[in-house]
């Protein structure tokens, strides 16, 4: 199966720019002008779809509302081709509330280019993701993890009633979750998606989280009612992962969470880094928290206009 290779900055970058709006695709090819880039442009989605089935691109950009077929779709349909499902796709939006935000994070996109944008520095950030330099070390913030663990420690003991054990922290190259049901929960900054954080857990964990909501005469456990179940409590961890971050002022915005359920579900963190395991015992039952981040996540002040409250974990940008 062929698949794009990293470009090399001394040959062309291949970018297919996809908007039917023909000044926004002027403006954008424009961009790349002086950028040793070969451009090519589509004006609907369906166009853009056929040309990424016959050839290979280094990046593509394509504008979110489109008549026929509008950017998620063609994210969508890319993602499970052949020839440019890894390619580094770029979201073009006027429109980047939280809720667009969460639904765009799922679709893997590199990066969101908000309208209006300046056509001074998109090339060069476009340029310098899919050239990359040499991948420097991520730094996982003790702090930040110790926000994650706590969270979840909070949320299990609340639906198990005990208080679990933390494990010894490991680190793994595969980006896959492992196990029966899986919450992955998308963190950003603005529209920068900074990496991705999950809670997965086994069978006997989803067994025990049953009969601590239905009793033990409760009902059996089909698919949907274990997606609903874990998913209410990953929202709950969504809560108290806020106010934990907030308490020690990381000012970040968080999904959602993405629920699957199943022995052999796949579900990818957000970024190709190496994952952080961490490891926990509930009673007689096993959950893991995995933190796959892009580089390190700083402290700081609240971003200008927001508004927090603590004691909800609620915070709005």
């Amino acid at each position: 199966m062929s698949t794009p290779s990293t470009p090399n900055p001394s040959t062309p970058t291949r970018i297919l720019i996809v908007d039917d709006e023909r000044d926004i695709l002027d403006l954008l090819s424009s961009c790349f002008a002086d950028k040793n880039a070969t451009v090519v442009t589509a004006e609907n989605g369906l166009r853009a779809l056929q040309m990424s089935e016959s050839d290979n691109y280094d990046a593509i950009i394509t504008d979110f509302k489109m008549p026929q077929m509008n950017g998620l779709d063609l994210i969508k349909h890319i993602r499970t081709g052949k020839l440019n499902r890894k390619t580094p796709i770029f979201l073009v939006t006027g429109n980047a509330d939280s809720d667009s935000i969460r639904k765009i994070a799922t679709f893997g996109v590199a990066n969101i280019i908000m309208k209006p944008f300046s056509s001074n520095d998109i090339a060069t950030k476009i340029i310098a993701k899919i050239i990359a330099p040499p991948k420097a070390q991520v730094t996982y913030d003790v702090n930040f993890i110790n926000c994650c663990t706590h969270a979840a420690q909070d949320v299990l003991e609340f639906y198990l009633g005990s208080s679990p054990t933390i494990g010894k922290p490991s680190i793994k190259t595969d980006t896959l979750t492992h196990g029966f049901a899986s919450g992955l929960i998308s963190i950003c900054h603005k529209s920068e998606i900074l990496g991705s954080f999950s809670l997965t857990v086994d069978k006997l964990f989803v067994a025990n989280l049953g009969k601590s909501i239905f009793g033990e005469g409760g009902p059996a456990l089909d698919d949907a009612m274990i997606a609903d179940m874990t998913g209410e409590m990953c929202n709950q961890l969504v809560g108290k992962l806020k106010i934990h971050l907030a308490k020690e002022s990381y000012y970040i915005s968080i999904g959602l969470p993405e629920m699957v359920v199943g022995e052999n579900h796949r579900i990818a963190h957000k970024s190709k880094n190496p994952v952080l395991c961490i490891p926990i015992k509930c009673a007689d039952s096993n959950a893991t928290i995995e933190i796959c981040l892009t580089g390190a996540i700083e402290k700081g002040e609240p971003p200008q206009g927001a508004s927090e409250s603590i004691d909800s974990g609620y915070l709005v940008f």
